[in-house]
């Protein structure tokens, strides 16, 4: 029993392999509330997926502004199904529809997205951007400073514990995240890896092909021939897809928060993992 204005006990590394056995197994007896809480989100995602095909082929041209902005609004649908899923994950709550979308709790949680994903990986794209062939000598001074970057937004993991706080309106400080998640930061990245990729692993051939035939449809579309046919399989493979590996690492990091917290398993969220010794 937790007694007011006194922080939960730290407790001990969550036990990996069934932590990530566990999470595969919840998030494919859920699929249909997977559908339930996302299926608005997922249309968002879809919309802007389209509109980045089309950029790509050639259609629209947009500059980096109006292209982070659609990767944000795609960032931000995809946060609030993040909510609604944690909160799943962690209370066994089930709440659907619009007014579970434009809610002023989502808002700390969209500030931590957008100051811990969106910003840091905007920042990773322009160097992505400034290291291509080409670029002079930018190139290589922009390709040294992705190597302190990438190492800073992994560093960044060790914050992550604020977001299912804030799903479920229990705010933690940073400084407390940072060390509670002491010892599981590699577990939530590995985690993440391991369900996401076994999760998806049916999508990874699919996407490959899809890429595939979008850029002969980039070549088809440079030769004046018309590709608007080939584009409705990509533009909802791609959503899907990442609404399930969205799932799988909310899932992963909901768990370790319950875990670390010291709070109860709701029935939806399984079996509690063994304790570590």
């Amino acid at each position: 029993m937790s007694v007011p204005g006194v922080s939960p006990p730290i407790l001990r590394h969550i036990p990996f392999w069934e932590t990530v056995g566990q999470c595969i197994r919840f998030v494919l007896s859920n699929l249909p509330t997977l559908v339930v809480l996302g299926w608005g989100p997922f249309i968002v995602v879809a919309a802007t997926s389209y509109v980045l095909v089309f950029q790509e082929l050639g259609y629209v041209s947009l500059s980096f502004v109006p292209t982070a902005l659609v990767n944000l609004l795609s960032l931000l649908a995809l946060a609030v199904f993040s909510v609604n899923w944690h909160r799943f994950v962690i209370l066994g709550e089930v709440w659907k529809g619009p007014e579970s979308w434009l809610t002023k709790r989502n808002l700390p949680f969209i500030g931590y997205t957008m100051a811990l994903i969106f910003l840091p990986g905007q920042l990773m794209g322009m160097l992505q951007a400034g290291a291509a062939p080409g670029r002079g000598t930018a190139g290589p001074v922009a390709l040294l400073l992705m190597v302190p970057l990438l190492v800073g937004m992994f560093a960044l993991l060790r914050f992550y514990l604020v977001f299912p706080a804030a799903a479920v309106e229990r705010n933690i400080s940073f400084g407390d995240a940072w060390n509670r998640m002491n010892g599981n930061t590699w577990r939530l990245f590995w985690g993440t890896c391991v369900v996401g990729l076994v999760l998806t692993l049916p999508f990874i051939p699919l996407e490959i092909w899809e890429s595939s035939e979008i850029r002969d449809a980039a070549a088809a579309r440079a030769r004046g021939e018309s590709v608007y046919a080939d584009l409705p399989i990509y533009a909802h493979l791609t959503p899907f897809a990442r609404l399930l590996s969205c799932a799988s690492a909310v899932t992963v990091l909901s768990r370790i928060y319950l875990h670390i917290m010291g709070l109860p398993q709701p029935a939806s969220a399984g079996p509690a993992p063994t304790p570590s010794p």
